[in-house]
């Protein structure tokens, strides 16, 4: 057996080929497992930096495109609210025309309104001196005693008619 010794260092003749298993180790992972690995993580870090770029220029595309977007909407509004304010003012417009026809219609109603007022006026007038004129005949005959002709004394008649009525 082998002689134990208390040398924390060397605590059994075993350390040194394992020190230089370590190496070889150590030695063929940084020859043929580390290159493909930190290859594989400088892709991966190039894909992650390249999504990280694709999802920047998105935002930046989806900014404008949500300006794009406001814009337009702001337009939409602007058109409405000018359909709107076409409306109201035809709205005014046609309130104002028909306002005016009603107007003029009342007026042309009033005239017709008038001129019969003027003819039913002219009638009852001209009934009344027929009348007159009949009951001064009457009269006339009555006091006279005989009969008088409305036709020969016709300018009498409405001689008399009329001193009655600018008296009245």
């Amino acid at each position: 057996m082998i002689a134990t010794t208390n040398n924390f260092i060397l605590p059994n003749a075993t350390f040194i080929p394992e020190a230089i298993t370590f190496f070889i180790l150590l030695y063929l992972l940084a020859k043929y497992v580390l290159p493909p690995i930190k290859a594989r993580m400088d892709e991966r870090q190039q894909q992650i930096a390249q999504s990280l770029e694709v999802i920047e220029q998105a935002k930046a595309a989806e900014e404008e495109t949500k300006a794009r977007v406001e814009a337009m909407l702001e337009e939409a509004r602007r058109q409405a609210r000018a359909q709107i304010d076409q409306a109201t003012r035809l709205g005014e417009e046609m309130r104002e025309e028909l306002r005016r026809r009603g107007q003029e219609e009342y007026q042309r109603a009033l005239a017709r309104a008038q001129v019969e007022i003027e003819r039913a006026t002219q009638r009852a007038s001209d009934e009344l001196r027929r009348h007159v004129a009949e009951l001064v005949v009457t009269a006339s005959e009555q006091v006279l005693g005989r009969e008088l002709d409305i036709d020969r004394h016709r300018d009498l008649i409405d001689a008399a008619i009329g001193e009655v009525e600018t008296s009245a």
